[in-house]
């Protein structure tokens, strides 16, 4: 029987804090475009979290970029169904990994999906747009073998910066992170050793001869923790900005990074390269093809940061679940297979 691909069911944001499965209507494709079954989307706790929240800044870009309804998610593993008479790399029945939205079908550009090697499963590929995130903040950070790196802030893009500036070189690797399941995983994806809030200060200077952070990642996505974090870096040492904070920072501009020769980078996700050149061949496609060949070569084992499961229908469920309890989360799963 041939299956019926008109109707998509969406998770969708219709306003602060209410999520909603919504039914719509599957468009024709464009030329360039693919028809995308899911099979797994994986829940940015992060971003998702803060635009379903609400609240933000007047006039900031978390207030002017995103309004309500908002069609939730962008990390997608799904099966090519049918594809535009311009596209040419993906085929019907090519498992691929996407920034498509938490939706039973979706349409995307072909540029926007990666085929998925056989050997990585389902579970491994959904990470890959978290991964192409990070990797644009690590690859920022341009460490050198033997440098420390201290990764504030062990949510999932922290575990996957912990295991990324180990894997670039970085030695020691310490986490810092308010809570201990979340340090203890840190552990179990690269760290050297791991820290609370309170003595982070001391012990970095103790794991690093008192030289402190060589590169330090801000993941945390909150703009009190700044300050704190910026003193944690060296003279003359990079501070990585791999997560959005939600709100102003205020900074001691002189002591903190004026008479420190404090570097700042800020490395968002859309500061990838447009199109490769000789210069930086790093595109946001090209380092969701190189996590996929990591993961493919078991370099990155990224299966365990999954703490949840929910089936696509109990999606409102795994939300409330993070707004009420995020501490205890890491990767959410939704789960869109037939038969669940």
């Amino acid at each position: 029987m041939k299956k019926d691909f008109s109707t998509a069911s969406h998770v969708v944001f219709t306003s602060a804090l209410k999520v909603d499965l919504l039914e719509r209507s599957v468009r024709e494709l464009a030329p360039h475009e693919l028809l995308i079954q899911t099979r797994l989307s994986l829940i940015s706790t992060g971003t998702e979290l803060t635009v379903l929240r609400g609240n933000h800044t007047p006039g900031s870009h978390w207030d002017q970029a995103f309004s309500y309804p908002w069609d939730a998610g962008y990390c997608n593993v799904g099966v090519a169904v049918k594809s535009g008479k311009a596209v040419s790399r993906i085929k019907a029945g090519d498992r691929v990994a996407s920034t498509g939205p938490h939706a039973s079908v979706f349409i995307i550009s072909e540029a926007d999906c990666s085929i998925i090697p056989d050997k990585v499963s389902d579970d491994e590929a959904v990470f890959a747009t978290i991964a192409q995130i990070v990797m644009q903040g690590v690859r920022q950070a341009k460490i050198t073998l033997g440098e420390n790196a201290v990764v504030c802030g062990l949510g999932l893009l922290g575990q996957l910066t912990v295991a990324l500036a180990r894997h670039a070189g970085a030695w020691p690797v310490i986490g810092v992170d308010l809570e201990p399941f979340r340090r203890q995983m840190a552990l179990e994806m690269g760290a050297t050793a791991v820290n609370g809030i309170e003595s982070a200060a001391e012990n970095i200077g103790l794991l690093t001869d008192h030289l402190m952070a060589d590169v330090l990642f801000e993941v945390t996505g909150n703009p009190k923790a700044i300050p704190s974090s910026l003193a944690w870096v060296r003279r003359l040492g990079r501070f990585i900005l791999v997560s959005s904070p939600t709100g102003p920072t205020t900074v001691d501009f002189h002591d903190l990074i004026n008479a420190r020769g404090t570097v700042i980078i800020g490395a968002h996700n859309y500061t990838h390269p447009m199109v490769a050149n000789e210069y930086n061949r790093w595109t946001r496609q090209a380092d969701t093809e190189l996590y996929l060949r990591l993961a493919e070569a078991g370099l990155l084992k990224v299966s365990r940061l999954i703490t949840h499961r929910f089936l696509s229908a109990r999606a409102p469920d795994a939300y409330k679940q993070l707004l009420n309890n995020r501490a205890s989360s890491l990767g959410v799963i939704l789960d869109w297979k037939e038969g669940n």
